[in-house]
């Protein structure tokens, strides 16, 4: 039986430290005390690391479940990881076992049950390539189902689970791995840190270093002495635009052509030009020193403030270029 707490700040539970109290708060280490703090007639939160979510300082008038779930199983490659896993843990026994195809995504805060929901990616590698099965509870059906990578719907950022966001509750997450040391690098910014070319191939642990470096650089890894990393990572999407769209825009813009014909723009890009600098502070929320797409909380600021700077910033880019920002973080108004 699990114990269930009241009025429980959720602030101290996410990475950008804002977010007012649950009305109850229960924490399952198991899949079983997970399935079975679901069986609530009210709204109901999944809370894994906290890193990509921002909630009211009204709070969540529901159950906030957080998921402990642990447990690593490889059986010849298809690795089986319960939802409540740390990401980056994960990431380093990969490595450390030999599947080094995980060191681009080190680094990512979160747990492993949160990266098929977002279909994290960094540094060339989205989590979806490695991705076999996803063991969730179907919460229509009242039964534990496996989707299989197709039935996931992954895109850029964004799944089945985001498409129907009630529905699917991930227990465990099965990844395809293969034993490499030697990966092939796909990004220009990590190839630089490397001092390789795009497309050479380099040790994933030596990937691993550069990668943890280059995301500290950011800021887009939590230290508790460092208020420019109290964020939820990117706060806003690469946007994605049409070919005509993209003969609109400056020569200048950073742009990634897509297999589909369309082009990735630099929403970093996109908000400095719009007159934002690093370190341009509004109230108690600010973007960071380091990253203009990480807007921190410099302490005590509220939902109001970091999203006030958000929509400021999204005018602004919206009247210089035409373009919509969308926020990437999950936001709770109130519930």
């Amino acid at each position: 039986m699990v114990e269930i707490q009241t009025q429980v700040p959720l602030a101290p539970h996410t990475t950008i430290g804002v977010g007012g109290p649950a009305a109850e708060f229960v924490i399952v280490k198991t899949e079983i005390e997970l399935i079975s703090a679901l069986d609530y007639l009210g709204p109901v939160l999944l809370l894994g690391g906290g890193s990509n979510l921002l909630i009211s300082d009204s709070g969540f008038a529901g159950r906030v479940i957080k998921i402990e779930t642990t447990g690593i199983s490889d059986q010849s490659g298809i690795v089986d990881v319960a939802a409540g896993e740390n990401w980056d843990d994960f990431v380093s026994w990969g490595v450390a076992t030999g599947y080094g195809e995980l060191a681009p995504l080190t680094g990512i805060p979160g747990t492993v049950g949160a990266t098929p929901i977002q279909n994290v990616g960094a540094y060339g590698t989205e989590v979806s390539e490695l991705i076999d099965t996803v063991k969730v509870y179907d919460r229509e059906l009242s039964r534990e189902v496996y989707l299989s990578k197709s039935e996931c719907n992954f895109s850029y950022r964004d799944s089945i689970f985001k498409e129907v966001p009630d529905r699917f509750v991930v227990l465990s997450v099965q990844f395809k791995l293969t034993k490499t040391d030697q990966i092939p690098i796909k990004y220009d910014e990590l190839a630089t840190k490397l001092n390789v070319s795009v497309g050479d191939s380099a040790a994933a642990k030596l990937v691993m270093q550069a990668v943890r470096e280059l995301r500290a650089s950011k800021g887009m890894v939590l230290n508790p002495t460092d208020r420019d990393t109290y964020s939820v990572g990117s706060f806003f999407l690469n946007p994605r635009v049409s070919a005509a769209q993209y003969e609109q825009l400056p020569r200048e813009v950073p742009a990634w052509q897509q297999p589909d014909g369309s082009w990735k723009i630099s929403a970093a890009w996109l908000i400095s030009q719009s007159g934002f600098e690093r370190g341009y502070r509004s109230e108690n929320a600010a973007i960071s020193t380091k990253h203009t797409l990480a807007i921190c909380n410099l302490g005590n600021a509220t939902f109001d403030q970091i999203m006030d700077l958000a929509n400021l910033i999204r005018s602004k880019v919206q009247q210089e270029f035409g373009l919509i920002l969308q926020i990437e973080p999950k936001t709770i108004l109130n519930s």
